[in-house]
């Protein structure tokens, strides 16, 4: 197999296997005033476990970190090996340093991002808290050094090869609205929106997804095709902590933001309140088991169904299988439960209508 890491460097991977360690701390663990240090930490195990000869990611949640390896004959024991390595060791003044400015610039990468810092102000909206705020700013990240090697050394110790019952992932539905102001041409407005009980499950989220999303899903032709209103659009069916929603935006010019909004709004009570071709969705489904399949092929692939399941969630397999089910139930109307949805807008704000956003509610 052959991996691009990035447009310099390819990985040629013969017999590569991916490997989950798993640490049961995450960015809500971070002490009063250090906002950042779980990030921090994050950011230094991944990059000295991996060093330059594994492929890596990691995902921090509110109170787990999750890291995945990759790489040719990679074993549980060469991960624990290296990790028994590294807390013998301390962390260089200059290392923390680096670490610092690293995390910095990636906070500021997402804030001057339209797009990145769209999703975020969506999950601040949602969840009430951004991926950016969880990184830290500089009086916060300078505070969280203090006492980082004991820190290191206690999540290292608390590390386990994945797969032992970790918990699903902690998430308080909040509702809110929330504009993040970004002077310019461009605006990027979006509403999340809490599934109804019966559809709230894997099947239902990946059947939505292929509905409404894509080049020929029924966001971009309301908004883009129909109406020549938006030059992007997504739309997004998921799950955390236990609850499933479905987020749907959009990108154009500020000018545009009123009939944005109130395309939107009409495509919101079209997914409530109207009935849809079964045939349409049962195709849809059909897409939806190629892209599940096609994901379990990726390299995190079976790392992730082995997550999922020691989670306690539905494996691939029956997802698959209930697929045409959950494209029959979300023919009928009332697919989105009776809670405050989430907005979320990033435009200039002075041409930012409060009260016409709040409509999507």
């Amino acid at each position: 197999m052959t991996v691009t890491i990035n447009r310099t460097r390819t990985l040629r991977l013969a017999g590569a296997v991916a490997v989950g360690w798993d640490v049961p701390l995450g960015h809500r663990d971070d002490p009063p005033g250090q906002t950042g240090r779980a990030a921090l930490a994050a950011r230094y195990v991944g990059e000295e476990l991996a060093g330059d000869d594994w492929l890596r990611r990691s995902r921090l949640g509110s109170h787990t970190t999750e890291f995945s390896f990759w790489a040719p004959r990679l074993s549980f024991e060469t991960v624990s090996r290296r990790v028994h390595r590294l807390a013998q060791r301390d962390v260089r003044p200059e290392r923390v340093r680096a670490l610092i400015e690293a995390q910095l610039a990636q906070r500021a990468r997402m804030r001057a991002d339209p797009q990145v810092r769209f999703f975020d102000t969506m999950h601040e909206a949602a969840w009430g808290w951004s991926n950016a705020s969880v990184l830290g700013d500089v009086s916060h990240l300078g505070r969280a050094t203090t006492g980082l090697d004991e820190h290191l050394r206690r999540l290292l110790a608390l590390g386990r090869i994945s797969g032992g019952g970790q918990a699903r992932e902690e998430a308080d539905w909040r509702g809110d609205l929330v504009v993040s102001d970004m002077p310019g041409q461009q605006c990027r407005v979006g509403v999340q929106a809490v599934l109804a009980p019966p559809l709230a499950g894997p099947a239902a989220d990946a059947v939505l997804g292929e509905w409404l999303g894509g080049a020929q899903g029924l966001l971009a032709r309301r908004l883009r095709a129909e109406r020549g209103l938006a030059y992007g659009s997504a739309a997004l069916a998921q799950e955390q902590g236990g609850t499933h929603t479905l987020m749907l935006g959009a990108s154009g010019l500020v000018e545009r933001l009123p009939a944005l909004v109130a395309a939107l709004r009409d495509l919101v009570d079209e997914i409530r309140d109207h009935a849809a071709d079964t045939g349409q969705l049962l195709a849809c489904a059909d897409r939806a088991r190629h892209h599940l399949l096609a994901t379990l092929d990726g390299p995190f692939g079976r790392l992730t169904e082995k997550r999922r399941i020691s989670a306690g969630h539905e494996t691939t397999e029956t997802v698959i299988a209930g697929l045409p089910a959950a494209a029959r139930l979300l023919a009928a109307p009332g697919r989105l439960a009776a809670v405050p949805a989430a907005v979320a807008c990033v435009a200039e704000q002075d041409r930012v209508d409060l009260s016409s956003l709040e409509s999507l509610r």
